[in-house]
């Protein structure tokens, strides 16, 4: 019975007596079962709620190891070559050989070995006292010389800036193709703004080698500026 609803009462009540303490404990009795039956629910709901979050975290966990056991998982190595096995009694047999691939700085040949010159500075870049910059890319450097008093547009001037800064590159070995041309004529075979950067500058070297020079401009005020060159080893 609801609390809004009147009770009848049907217990023999005593002279005098208005109100029935049996009636009230039934309303009590009728009370406190319908709140049990509140909690029992609500408690089923509570549990349901736990089982789904205890399975959602199993499945997440589950997933997360089997990538991670992924990840750490390496592959087998690489059969890189065969050695020959001779057993005695038979013919020879080509047997696997695991070994380890060479690593890129093992293999990079920043300079020809035959050739008669070879780079002295280490890739990347390499800051100089007179504020000249060398570039070194595999077998090509850039010597960066944009200042105010070495960048140029003369022959000439292009001529002292190389014969200064070449040996910085390939060293003291560089001194005698630099003095077998007369001072001042490095440049002669053509514009240095406009020619030479793409013809470029070609020094002999022995056993069929070339040294070249690649002057590079940039746009100045007046006109093209030269503040850099290239050079570079080959064999022709």
């Amino acid at each position: 019975m609801s609390p809004g609803q009147s009770m009848v009462c049907t217990h023999d009540l005593g002279p005098g007596t208005k109100v029935c303490l049996r009636c009230r404990q039934e309303q009590r009795d009728v009370d406190r079962a319908r709140q049990q039956r509140l909690l029992v629910k609500v408690g089923v709901i509570g549990l349901g709620l736990v089982f789904a979050y205890v399975a959602g975290a199993s499945v997440v966990t589950a997933v997360r190891g089997a990538s991670t056991a992924a990840r750490k998982t390496e592959p087998p190595p690489t059969m890189l070559a065969t050695t020959e096995v001779v057993q005695q009694g038979h013919g020879s047999v080509d047997a696997p050989r695991m070994e380890r691939a060479p690593a890129a700085s093992q293999t990079a040949a920043p300079s020809p070995v035959s050739a008669p010159l070879s780079i002295i500075i280490p890739a990347g870049r390499t800051d100089t006292v007179d504020d000249v910059i060398l570039e070194r890319t595999g077998d090509s450097v850039v010597v960066d010389f944009d200042t105010d008093i070495a960048r140029t547009r003369r022959g000439d001037k292009f001529d002292r800036i190389v014969r200064q800064t070449l040996p910085l590159v390939y060293g003291p070995r560089v001194d005698p193709v630099l003095a077998a041309i007369p001072a001042g004529t490095l440049a002669n075979d053509g514009d240095l703004v406009t020619e030479l950067p793409a013809r470029g500058i070609h020094l002999p070297l022995s056993d069929g080698w070339m040294l070249d020079v690649f002057p590079e401009t940039r746009p100045g005020r007046d006109g093209p500026l030269v503040v850099t060159y290239r050079t570079r080893l080959r064999k022709i």
